[in-house]
């Protein structure tokens, strides 16, 4: 009979947290269940940082001079531009530090854009500033956050990963300033969590 792998909740990963770092809660409370949910939040979002497996592709629409990313993103892989009615061509990367050296009146300049640019941390500015169309990026988003127990884990990271994020969220916790602080430790179990996970980066 083969066994059926069920999704983890946050209350299943908050067990395993606390049975790993000798907090369990009939015995001792070092950590609140908020810092042990903001851990595990952390983990999830780790995973996805390291892996993309959040990663997705979105059209976004120009606001003035730069075109505004979803509120939810971890970081921006890639970004292209996309002509009203045309296809998309992904562009260059470049820093607004590069594009100043190379033309201090870059931002005013006007055309068909070769290069993009992390825009104020929340836009993304393409150069030159295409007249019409749109920016296509690729980013990996960011995971919806767990607050109750019931809530599951996001089934983007595949089950048998699900039960080591305990080692990404202890770390986190034993990070904290305090009693509990154990730097070694936490840098060990991060270490493991990296190593376990290697295999799952796409």
């Amino acid at each position: 009979m083969a066994v059926v792998l069920t999704n983890y909740t946050l209350g299943d990963v908050k067990t395993e947290v606390r049975t790993l770092i000798g907090d369990v809660e009939s015995l001792s409370l070092s950590w609140s269940n908020e810092s042990v949910n903001a851990a595990i939040n952390w983990a999830v979002e780790h995973y996805f940082r390291i892996t993309g497996k959040s990663y997705t592709e979105a059209e976004l629409t120009k606001s003035g001079t730069t075109f505004p990313l979803p509120n939810s993103y971890i970081y921006v892989k890639r970004a292209g531009y996309k002509p009203s009615g045309g296809t998309n061509t992904w562009l260059l990367q470049s820093t607004i530090d590069q594009e100043t050296n190379k033309n201090p009146d870059w931002q005013t300049l006007v055309g068909t854009p070769k290069r993009w640019v992390l825009f104020d941390g929340n836009k993304v500015r393409l150069t030159p500033n295409p007249s019409t169309g749109t920016c296509v990026i690729g980013y990996a988003e960011e995971p919806v956050s767990l607050v109750t127990d019931a809530d599951p884990i996001d089934t983007r990271i595949p089950v048998p990963y699900q039960r080591f994020l305990k080692y990404a969220a202890a770390s986190w916790l034993l990070q904290i300033d305090g009693d509990t602080q154990d730097m070694q430790t936490a840098a060990n179990y991060l270490a493991m969590f990296s190593e376990i996970i290697k295999d799952d980066i796409l």
